[in-house]
């Protein structure tokens, strides 16, 4: 049997800490970066302003590109008071299949909205090797009359490449809160080559899952049209896809089953373009990464 010694088994199963710190306030009548702060590999690009409106796009980077066995990245987003920020990032995340140590990778993502500020968290899939251990928690807490507009979407495996979701974990979490009471929380584990992948209970043999959820009050004309829309979507695609839409008194909550990240981001693209000017009064303007 060969046995590592203590400094190499440590080397083994790090991983690398990475964090960032991001405080967002409006200032003369646009919301402004007003405090960034980071450690390890990951990092925030300037900001950009797309509209007249004065809201800010940020586009976090992680220049590994992906999380190896033990790494950690922790992001923190505060918005005062008036702010409205739409973070995104320039690509997937990806969770590479782990080493023998049995160590997690693990991102969290933990935002303060405050006043009647308006966050849209809204990144790119998260692409979860076949092997991989990955645990990612999203937690969102409003103030009184803070909205928000969060979405999290994940695939099991690559399937363009073939690969299937047949080994390892994904642990994902997505909890919103208004001054500490509890609005919506998902909690999902996805074991590789369980039941829970295949079956009709389950995801129904589908690699992609998605959930977004957003803070609006809506008429039940409304969620029926953005029904309708949605559904119309799905039956146009040749891909075998399960689209959901639940009012939940104040959220509105999309869920999305299929094999196609692309597809998923089409499907909440088109929901945020609908609801966002219920939940802001503005129309929805696309972050220029998305198009490259």
């Amino acid at each position: 049997m060969i046995r590592l010694d203590s400094h190499l088994l440590a080397q083994y199963t790090q991983g690398w800490d990475a964090g960032l710190q991001v405080a967002m306030a409006r200032r003369q009548g646009c919301t402004r970066l007003v405090r960034s702060r980071h450690w390890g590999p990951l990092r925030v690009q300037r900001p950009f302003y797309p509209s007249d409106s004065g809201e800010c796009h940020l586009y976090l980077l992680h220049p590994p590109g992906g999380m190896v066995t033990g790494d950690r990245l922790a992001i923190t987003v505060n918005l005062a008071e008036a702010a409205h920020g739409l973070l995104t990032t320039p690509s997937a995340g990806k969770i590479y299949r782990g080493n023998d140590s049995a160590v997690a990778q693990i991102q969290t993502v933990d935002c303060q909205v405050s006043g009647d500020s308006y966050l849209e968290w809204l990144p790119q899939e998260t692409i979860v090797f076949n092997g991989a251990r990955g645990e990612i928690a999203t937690r969102v807490n409003l103030d009184e009359g803070a909205r928000c507009a969060v979405w999290d979407i994940v695939c099991l495996g690559r399937p363009a490449s073939g690969e299937i979701f047949e080994d390892g974990y994904m642990n994902q979490s997505l909890e919103i809160t208004r001054a500490g009471r509890p609005l919506y929380r998902e909690r999902n584990h996805f074991a590789g080559g369980s039941d829970l992948l295949r079956a009709p209970w389950g995801l129904h043999g589908c690699p992609v899952a998605g959930s977004f959820v957003l803070t609006v009050t809506t008429e039940r004309e409304q969620i029926s049209a953005l029904r309708e829309q949605l559904n119309i979507m799905a039956g146009n695609s040749a891909a075998k896809e399960l689209i959901g839409v639940s009012d939940l008194g104040g959220l509105v909550a999309i869920r999305y089953l299929g094999h196609s990240t692309e597809r998923c981001r089409a499907v909440f693209t088109a929901a945020w373009r609908i609801l966002r000017p219920l939940v802001c009064g503005l129309d929805a303007v696309e972050p220029r990464i998305w198009r490259t």
